[in-house]
């Protein structure tokens, strides 16, 4: 169990990134699990999770449960990992791995049949690492 102070700390020095919180958006914490920041975007129809930090299954998990919680079909993040192997470790299988208008785009499906798109945005201007919108269905 750690502090959200201690989680922050983690994350910093895992990421190289700082955590801030952008206008609308909560922190949401658990001692065991971590902490991200999230917004529900009712315009986009989305729960939107930035900076994560722990448990990630967890995480999709309470995203989703947010999405259903608001009527919303949508999870939105922002990740800095290696695609593929994100997507693995979310449970999903690759479907289509291509690049489309110069971006590196990936599709997958879970064994619920939700499907996850991976789409390379740039790369952080802070690691350099490249960063991928990723919209997982509900």
């Amino acid at each position: 169990m750690k502090t959200l102070d201690e989680w922050v700390e983690f994350y910093k020095k895992k990421t190289g990134d700082d955590v801030d919180i952008p206008s609308g958006f909560s922190v949401y914490y658990l001692p065991n699990r971590g902490f991200c920041l999230y917004a529900i975007d009712i315009y986009n129809d989305c729960v939107v999770i930035y900076h994560c930090c722990g448990d990630g299954k967890f995480w999709r998990d309470l995203g989703h449960i947010m999405a259903i919680q608001h009527g919303l079909g949508k999870v939105k993040t922002l990740v800095t990992r290696n695609p593929i192997a994100y997507m693995r470790s979310m449970g999903f299988k690759i479907l289509k791995n291509e690049i489309i208008n110069d971006k590196h785009t990936l599709y997958g499906e879970d064994e619920h049949g939700r499907n996850l798109t991976m789409i390379y945005e740039c790369n952080h201007n802070k690691t350099g690492k490249p960063v991928y919108s990723t919209t997982m269905e509900v």
